[in-house]
């Protein structure tokens, strides 16, 4: 089996019964069908996320592939990947940065509230409540990355528009949410419990499978909220579908 496809072919798809299946069905169905491309895509993916500095251009990549499989739509793996890869360098670049400065600051806050010495004179329900608005806006951070890079990928946004939209989607579906949070906390657990049995595995295919499922829940809500508020602006890959609309 193959890795990539450098040919410009549709595949074989999903068909008709399988669409009306449910999406957690044509969720395997798509992973498992395209076994062999997930794993060179991940092997790919942590290569490209090496320089620290790039994990926002190879994540946004990622997702765009991954959209277009959860949308049973065309990709060649490897080219569109490095292609998106360079098309989206910089605003990825910006987005990692948003990320490791927004991190820093919640440590350090997080870690300043929690000092019993440092905060020795501060009333206990005031270091909780603090601790509970650091954790929730942590939360929220967290959340909105779910929708960030497909985002980003999809539609004809600035990049303000891509932060505050994934940050109201962040707020609003608490039942996706947690559904990511979950799936992608668990994997995360059991990588840091048991690495070094897990490395391997993670290292060939759980970027993909994390990044196929976040796919399947968020494109749909990305559609409805996103592609239909405003029927003047275009989603980019289909000239049919409309896009969000800043307005004050």
């Amino acid at each position: 089996m193959k890795f990539f496809s450098f040919k410009d072919t549709e595949g074989p798809g999903i068909g008709k019964d399988a669409e009306r299946a449910p999406a957690y069905i044509r969720f395997f169905k798509t992973y498992f069908l395209n076994f062999s491309k997930m794993v060179g895509l991940n092997l790919v993916y942590v290569f490209a996320c090496l320089p620290i500095l790039t994990i926002g251009p190879a994540t946004a990549a990622l997702n765009y592939v991954m959209r277009n499989f959860s949308q049973d739509k065309h990709v060649d793996v490897l080219y569109d990947f490095t292609r998106k890869c360079k098309e989206y360098f910089k605003p990825g670049l910006l987005l990692t940065l948003f990320d490791i400065v927004v991190g820093v600051l919640l440590y350090f806050s997080i870690s300043l509230w929690m000092d019993v010495n440092l905060m020795a004179s501060i009333p206990g329900v005031v270091r909780i409540v603090a601790l509970v608005v650091l954790l929730f806006i942590a939360y929220l951070v967290i959340c909105a990355n779910f929708y960030m890079f497909t985002m980003l990928v999809s539609f004809e946004l600035t990049l303000g528009q891509v932060i505050r939209n994934s940050f109201i989607l962040a707020m609003h579906k608490i039942g996706r949410n947690i559904a990511m949070l979950l799936v992608n906390g668990i994997l995360f657990i059991i990588f840091l419990l048991f690495w070094q049995i897990a490395f391997p595995v993670y290292l060939a295919c759980v970027f993909t499978f994390c990044a196929l499922f976040n796919n399947f829940m968020i494109y749909p809500v990305l559609l409805k909220h996103i592609a239909l508020d405003n029927p003047q602006k275009k989603e980019k890959s289909s000239v049919e579908e409309s896009i969000f609309h800043d307005t004050h």
